[in-house]
C-alpha cells in the first residue's frame, strides 16, 4: 500500500486547480477519491506522477472542468425543480383560496377576507416572484433579466393594489401609479426598442407592447379624477350642508313646544341632539387638515375616505359618544313604543354604525357616519311634531 506524502498531496491539489476547477468543495472531494485510489492500488515502490495521470484520467472525458460544469448544473436543476414545485403549489393555492374568497364574498358568509388576503398574498409574494425568478433564469443576457425583474415588480405591485382596494387599505392608487411607472416608463421602452430591432421578436414585441399600454388604459379610465374627487367632495359637502339647513328649520318648528311632550322624551332628545351635533363636529373639523375657507382643503376633506372598519375605534372620544348614542337610541325607541302611536317612527338601527351586525364587517365611510348622525336627529324632530300634532 502506497503511502502519499504531503508534498504529493499539494502536488495533486495543485493540479486539479490548473485543470480548471474551482469549487473548493470539489476540488477537496476530487483530492480525497484520487489519493484513496492511488494509495490502494499503487505499490509501495510505484510511479506516482504515471499512475496520477492514469487515475486522473478517470475522472472526465475531454477535460477536468467538464466535472464542475456537470456538478452546477446538477445543483441548479435541483433548486429549478424544488422552485417549479413551490411555484405550482402556491399557483394552485392562490386560484383556489381567491375563487372561495370571491364566492363566500359574494354569498356574504364569514372568511371571505381572510381567503381573498391569502389567495391574493399567496399569488403575490410567492406565485409570480419564482415565475418570473425561473424565467429569468432561462434568460442568458444581462438585459433581459432586468427587464423580467422590473416587468415582475409591475405585476406584483398591480396585484397587491387590487389587495389594497378590496380591502380598503390606504395607498391602493399609489401602487397603481408606482406600478405604472415602472411598466410604461422604464420597461416598456428597454423592451421595446431591443426587441423591435430583430426580426424574430418583432412582431411579439409591437403586440406585447400594445397590450400593456391598453391593459394599464384600462385600469386609469377606472380611476377618478383630482377634479371629479373635487366635484364628488364639493357635491357631499352641499347635501350635508341642505341636511343641515332642514334640521336647523325643523328644529325651530318645534322648539317652542317642546314642554308639551313628556318630560322623559323630552330629555332623551335633548340628549340624544347633543351627542349627535358633538359627533358631526368632531368628525367634520377632525378631516380638516389645511384651512377649512379654502378650495384644496374641501378636496382634502373626502366624504368617501374610510375611516377603520369598526368606527368606534376611529378614536377614543368619538368611539364612546357613539356608544352612548347607541344606548339612548335603544331607550329612546323603547320610550316610543311605549307611548303605543303607529304615527310615531323608531330610529333606524340596521345597516348603520349602531348595527352589531355592520361593526368590524366592513368599513363606513366618514360620510357614512356624518348621514347617520343627521338621520338620528331628523327622527327625533319628526317624533317630537308628531307628539305637538297629537296633542
Amino acid at each position: 500500500m502506497y503511502q502519499l506524502s504531503d508534498t504529493q498531496i499539494d502536488f495533486i491539489l495543485d493540479d486539479i486547480r490548473a485543470r480548471g476547477v474551482e469549487m473548493e468543495g470539489l476540488q477537496d472531494n476530487l483530492l480525497d477519491h484520487v489519493c484513496c485510489i492511488i494509495e490502494q492500488n499503487l505499490e509501495a515502490n510505484g510511479d506516482f506522477e504515471n499512475f496520477y495521470q492514469k487515475t486522473i484520467r478517470l475522472f472526465y472525458k475531454d477535460a477536468l472542468w467538464e466535472i464542475e460544469e456537470e456538478t452546477l448544473l446538477v445543483l441548479t436543476f435541483k433548486h429549478y425543480y424544488t422552485m417549479k414545485k413551490i411555484m405550482i403549489g402556491s399557483g394552485v393555492f392562490s386560484v383556489l383560496t381567491l375563487t372561495f374568497g370571491i364566492w363566500f364574498k359574494f354569498m356574504h358568509w364569514p372568511g371571505a377576507s381572510i381567503l381573498v388576503v391569502s389567495g391574493i398574498l399567496s399569488g403575490s409574494l410567492i406565485f409570480l416572484p419564482l415565475l418570473f425568478t425561473l424565467k429569468a433564469k432561462e434568460k442568458q443576457k444581462t438585459k433581459d433579466k432586468y427587464l423580467i425583474g422590473i416587468s415582475a415588480l409591475g405585476v406584483i405591485l398591480i396585484s397587491l393594489s387590487f389587495l389594497f382596494k378590496v380591502m380598503h387599505w390606504p395607498y391602493s392608487i399609489e401602487l397603481v401609479y408606482l406600478s405604472a411607472l415602472l411598466m410604461l416608463l422604464i420597461f416598456l421602452p428597454l423592451f421595446f426598442f431591443s426587441g423591435i430591432r430583430q426580426e424574430e421578436t418583432k412582431l411579439n414585441t409591437i403586440t406585447t407592447s400594445m397590450l400593456i399600454i391598453m391593459v394599464y388604459g384600462l385600469l386609469f379610465m377606472m380611476i377618478r379624477t383630482p377634479s371629479a374627487s373635487m366635484h364628488a367632495a364639493m357635491v357631499a359637502d352641499q347635501e350635508h350642508g341642505i341636511e343641515l339647513e332642514i334640521l336647523m328649520n325643523e328644529r325651530r318648528l318645534s322648539e317652542d313646544r317642546q314642554n308639551i311632550i313628556p318630560t322623559s322624551v323630552y330629555e332623551l332628545n335633548q340628549e340624544l341632539d347633543k351627542l349627535c351635533t358633538e359627533c358631526k363636529g368632531f368628525l367634520f373639523w377632525k378631516t380638516y387638515p389645511y384651512d377649512t375657507a379654502s378650495v384644496s382643503s374641501m378636496v382634502e376633506f373626502n366624504h368617501n375616505k374610510p375611516m377603520l372598519n369598526d368606527p368606534f375605534e376611529y378614536d377614543q372620544t368619538i368611539g364612546e359618544k357613539l356608544n352612548k348614542i347607541g344606548i339612548l337610541v335603544e331607550k329612546y325607541n323603547l320610550e316610543m313604543a311605549k307611548l303605543g302611536s303607529k304615527r310615531l317612527s323608531r330610529i333606524r338601527v340596521t345597516a348603520t354604525f349602531l348595527d352589531n351586525k355592520v361593526k368590524g364587517s366592513y368599513p363606513l365611510t366618514i360620510g357614512n357616519v356624518l348621514t347617520q348622525l343627521t338621520q338620528i336627529q331628523m327622527f327625533v324632530l319628526q317624533n317630537t311634531r308628531t307628539l305637538l300634532a297629537m296633542k
